[in-house]
């Protein structure tokens, strides 16, 4: 009996921890279960957070791309340029250059088939341009020049002066009177005509920026071109005093 009763007490105490045991892992399985209900609010949360982040990403992009595109908004949007010589070379890569940057052009040259091809060329770009004939030695020419600029665009805002001629080579004493005073009526007087036509418009549209044509040989003697590089070296002078005429008003002449 009395090992019986042992025997009953030890079966009791191991039920006892049996029961124990199994409240224990209950209460596990519940700490489990809590772990696992936390973890996956962190990651529901974790995946809104991820979701917000994309999103914000998606914005601060769209932002950044519609910040770059207006700084790509060049300030020549609605602006007018006057290109002269600009059927080919530096006249027509200036004048396409223009209508790339938004300017409104006014095409200017004697040539008036590859003229008209350089407008042609800028309509092409998506750009707005006119053809003028002028003969920028002639008073009249210029005078047409610059006023279509005025009644097509109702402004004038840059001018790049580039026509111009070598004219025929030879020493100065040999250089004819005719060469001379063509190649001083285009490079040099033309300058100075176009200028004297733009500047008004310029004050009137509140300032602009002139960009008149030089030459190295505006710097330095060329052997065998007089009227070439007496021109240029004038119009390197020419285009200095009027930048210090018209500093203080707006208007910038290089």
């Amino acid at each position: 009996s009395t090992e019986l009763d042992a025997q009953l007490t030890r079966l009791t105490s191991r039920i006892q921890f049996v029961d124990k045991l199994e409240a224990r892992i209950n209460t596990l399985h519940v700490m489990t279960a809590d772990v696992d209900r936390k973890l996956a609010e962190q990651l529901a949360r974790r995946t809104e957070l991820d979701t917000l982040k994309t999103q914000c990403d998606g914005v601060v992009a769209q932002m950044l791309d519609a910040q770059q595109k207006l700084e790509q908004v060049s300030a020549m949007q609605g602006k007018v340029a006057i290109v002269t010589g600009a059927s080919a070379g530096i006249g027509r890569a200036a004048a396409l250059a223009f209508a790339r940057e938004g300017a409104s052009v006014v095409v200017g040259d004697v040539d008036t088939e590859r003229g008209e091809k350089t407008v042609a060329e800028i309509q092409g770009i998506g750009g707005s341009a006119v053809f003028v004939h002028a003969d920028v030695s002639k008073p009249d020419d210029v005078v047409a020049l610059t006023s279509a600029a005025v009644e097509q665009y109702g402004r004038l805002d840059y001018a790049f002066n580039n026509a111009g001629i070598e004219g025929t080579p030879a020493p100065t004493a040999d250089c004819a009177l005719d060469n001379w005073n063509r190649t001083i009526g285009v490079n040099l007087s033309g300058v100075f005509l176009c200028m004297r036509e733009e500047i008004p418009q310029m004050l009137a549209s509140g300032g602009g920026v002139i960009v008149n044509n030089a030459s190295v040989a505006g710097l330095v003697g060329f052997e065998g071109i007089p009227a070439y590089t007496a021109s240029k070296h004038v119009v390197v002078g020419l285009t200095k005093t009027a930048a210090l005429d018209y500093a203080t008003q707006g208007i910038r002449a290089t």
